[in-house]
């Protein structure tokens, strides 16, 4: 077997500071030898953090495929869980090849070294630590957020569709409507971003869409598919005469009895207008048929009753010989 020579810098961070713990992440850079040649290539590495400087009271931290350059290597692995390196004395033990099939000598003590800790959040920041043009995409505010430093300590709400831009001297928020100019034509949120006109119909859920959504006015004719308008969605009394084009009701449109005596206009109803047969006695009002309303030899004596002529009704010297019977005259 080759003999190997391993010089390493292990950058722990053990350093214990007040309310912090040791990092869960370690990285280990050290010089690879081998049997006194330098090595480049990949080889298998496994850090081992023990409890002792012999022994074999030690925790594997997983084997790694590590690339070496001219010898020089470098590692990042996570402690274990169940290692606790505020407590006690800790060893690191290198481990090379398939399975650690070579175990390099001696381990080397884990001493402190400091280190920074960075918080995920605050509840809050002053002013005077934050350094100009910091503030950049991805920070994200909880709460109220403006550009002066003295914010009340209840301030006033903006109101629906503003949003907050700067702070008053008062300590209340100053709002802003958004126009049109307002908003980029790429917006970023988390690193991803949306260009105008890129949602399209695809990325809408079904339902999405709601009343409150659509601006008035938005929906014109164009919008409306071929027969989208049911009778459902005719407001009662929205139809009015003007609506209706010229011819455009026919009979078939009409229920029975629908068109009333005060839905036509005086002088509608003439001759064409009336079917044959279609004015019967019921119709006609008393004393209605006068004599012009009859038209030439239209009475025959099937329409007069029995003894429906009376003197009166026969002109002076209407009835002639040949108006009479054989034998007529008694």
């Amino acid at each position: 077997m080759m003999n190997k020579m391993l010089a390493g810098l292990l950058a722990g961070l053990l350093a214990q500071a007040a309310q912090a713990s040791t990092p869960s992440l370690m990285t280990y850079q050290g010089r690879l030898k081998e049997s006194g040649a330098p090595v480049t290539g990949t080889r298998k590495v496994n850090i081992y953090l023990c409890d002792a400087l012999a022994g074999p009271t030690c925790t594997a931290t997983g084997e790694q495929d590590v690339a070496v350059v001219n010898s020089l290597f470098r590692t990042t692995f996570t402690v274990p869980a169940a290692i606790n390196l505020e407590n006690g004395t800790w060893y690191m033990e290198v481990r090379l090849g398939l399975g650690g099939a070579t175990i390099l000598t001696p381990r080397e003590q884990l001493t402190a070294a400091p280190y920074a800790m960075v918080a995920a959040s605050a509840t809050s920041v002053a002013a005077s630590a934050v350094r100009d043009g910091t503030l950049g995409a991805g920070v994200i505010f909880s709460g109220n957020a403006g550009t002066a430093s003295a914010l009340a300590a209840n301030p006033s709400d903006c109101a629906a569709n503003q949003f907050a831009n700067a702070i008053a001297a008062s300590g209340d928020l100053t709002c802003a409507g958004l126009s049109d100019a307002d908003v980029p034509d790429t917006i970023t949120i988390n690193g991803a971003s949306i260009t105008a006109g890129s949602v399209g119909s695809g990325k809408l859920t079904d339902g999405a869409v709601t009343m409150v959504k659509i601006q008035d006015g938005a929906v014109t004719s164009a919008k409306l598919a071929l027969s989208g308008v049911a009778t459902a969605n005719i407001e009662d009394g929205a139809v009015t005469t003007a609506k209706i084009g010229d011819a455009s009701v026919s009979s078939t449109k009409l229920t029975l009895n629908a068109v009333g005596a005060g839905h036509l206009q005086d002088g509608a109803v003439f001759g064409a207008k009336i079917l044959d047969g279609g004015v019967a006695t019921g119709k006609l009002a008393d004393v209605s048929v006068a004599t012009l309303k009859l038209q030439d030899g239209a009475v025959t004596s099937a329409k007069l009753a029995a003894n429906g002529v009376a003197t009166a009704n026969i002109q002076d010297g209407a009835v002639t010989s040949a108006k009479l019977t054989a034998n007529g005259v008694a």
